[in-house]
């Protein structure tokens, strides 16, 4: 297969072209559309966080015989309602990731857990985050993300003049609220 082949590779060569300036308002109406279905996502769902920001339990199991199923009727034999995510982990763990828990609802996940792997109940590594944790680590992500925004932006302006400066910045801001 020869490098630059197809049309990557007339276009790198330049004998071809294609005319973005003239074809414009179709990139601006795309645009428009991936912002609108982007804020109507964000706005209808929101954000789905994981625990690490809302708080919730989280159990691995390490096992020779570990599923997804089998971890999912663990904790619906254990009562719990929540919302319940279940990772397998290589070959031989699966991590169960909860909403916040009582102490008698993890004890008593713990405990199907272990019986339903047919293990002990030490062997499960438990973790518990708080909400209180999680919101400082939203917090702190989303200084994060407006101080790294900031510092691009500065260096966008002192880089380029004016006029493409703006243009960087805009497609910047585009760009991660599309994500």
């Amino acid at each position: 297969m020869a490098k630059y082949s197809g049309l990557g590779g007339r276009l790198y060569r330049g004998e071809t072209s294609v005319d973005f300036i003239g074809k414009r308002k179709i990139w601006y109406a795309f645009s428009g559309l991936l912002i609108l279905a982007s804020a109507v996502t964000l706005i209808t769902q929101g954000l789905h966080l994981g625990i690490e920001f809302k708080g919730g339990s989280s159990f691995t199991v390490t096992s020779q015989s570990v599923s997804v199923l089998s971890a999912e009727s663990a904790v619906r034999d254990a009562g719990v309602t929540t919302q319940v995510i279940v990772q397998k982990i290589g070959n031989d763990k699966v991590r169960v990731q909860t909403d916040a828990l009582t102490p008698a609802q993890q004890t008593a996940v713990e405990s199907k857990l272990a019986a339903k792997f047919n293990i002990s109940i030490d062997s499960i590594d438990s973790q518990i985050i708080g909400p209180s944790w999680g919101e400082e680590i939203t917090r702190k992500a989303l200084y994060g993300l407006f101080g790294f925004l900031l510092a691009v932006m500065l260096y966008l302006a002192m880089a380029f003049e004016s006029k493409m400066a703006i243009a960087a910045i805009i497609s910047v801001i585009h760009d991660v609220f599309i994500t």
